[in-house]
């Protein structure tokens, strides 16, 4: 039951979009391994939009994040490029990281937030954002 429910989210999901894992219909004679890409395929993606929704929420007291990449073998090489870069919390990660089932499947990459305190000690030690992306305003005292 629970492989059943899992396969059967994917044809919401972005593995769905790619035009299938399994070779045929989602939940049509996949495999073991197709039902293993979906669920850590979706929990990431809800994992991510997770952390999205709640940086959004505070972006005031954590104006920006980290890309994190696994350093390995398998990790996607403009996924690797994009590693230990600060973009702003204003820019969802998913339009960093991309929204192609390319760049969504088993994708293992995740933002890690960074709070204002820390990003200022990091700035003061060079730290900025990547390349094309400009800091938020800070908030006014209401």
């Amino acid at each position: 039951m629970i492989r059943r429910a899992v396969i059967g989210a994917a044809s919401s999901g972005a593995a769905a979009r790619s035009g299938g894992l399994g070779g045929g219909d989602a939940g049509v004679g996949a495999s073991p391994t197709y039902a293993e890409t979906v669920f850590i395929t979706n929990s990431m993606d809800s994992f991510v939009q997770g952390t999205q929704d709640e940086l959004a929420a505070v972006r005031d007291v954590f104006p920006v994040y980290r890309y994190s990449n696994p350093a390995d073998s398998r990790s996607r090489p403009e996924h690797a490029a994009r590693n230990g870069k600060y973009y702003p919390s204003s820019v969802p990660f998913t339009e960093v990281r991309g929204t192609e089932a390319k760049d969504v499947i088993r994708c293992r990459c995740v933002p890690i937030p960074v709070d204002r305190w820390e990003w200022a000690e990091l700035k003061a030690k060079g730290a900025r954002l990547a390349d094309g992306y400009v800091e938020d305003p800070e908030p006014t005292p209401a």
